[in-house]
């Protein structure tokens, strides 16, 4: 039962396709469009081709960063697994040269997919300069639902890191 939970660590390519189909953003982003019938001026930097390969993004153009977890058979979660779920220990956070960035939590459910998306977006409005710079993405995951080192409601676990740089040009 728990495995839905974690197997975000494994299905992360998903969150581009599953970010937009997404419900009405709780904040007004000018990049990060839920609805998806609007143009999207920026663009999203998803973390596989920042940790895994390295790559290159224009200097000075607005970006933004979405990511989280999503749980599969929510209807089928225990009414544990679900707060735990909920709860801000289950989380997402960015780095960029180190700095902590702030993010909007979203949360959606799809009924007919039967899922439930916590997203953490961050939006870089005017972009990076030129240069180098180190992205680091960090997923934390509630300890009551941590399947590989079970854990207390409310506490924070460690579920996976990666970090990249990006030149921007």
């Amino acid at each position: 039962m728990r495995k839905a939970f974690m197997s975000i660590i494994a299905s992360l390519a998903l969150f581009g396709a599953l970010l937009s189909l997404s419900g009405v953003a709780t904040a007004d982003h000018m990049f990060a469009r839920w609805d998806q019938t609007t143009p999207v001026p920026g663009q999203r930097l998803h973390w596989f081709p920042v940790c895994i390969l390295g790559t290159t993004f224009p200097a000075d153009t607005g970006f933004f960063v979405a990511h989280g977890w999503i749980a599969f058979s929510w209807t089928e979660r225990t009414a544990e697994e679900r707060r735990g779920f909920n709860y801000p220990t289950t989380t997402f956070m960015l780095e960029i040269d180190g700095v902590p960035q702030k993010s909007a939590q979203h949360n959606n459910r799809d009924a007919i997919a039967d899922t439930k998306g916590k997203w953490f977006v961050t939006e870089i409005h005017k972009g990076l300069p030129a240069g180098p710079h180190v992205f680091t993405f960090t997923w934390y995951i509630d300890g009551s639902i941590d399947i590989f080192t079970p854990g207390d409601f409310k506490d924070a676990h460690f579920a996976g890191s990666c970090t990249g740089t990006i030149t921007f040009v």
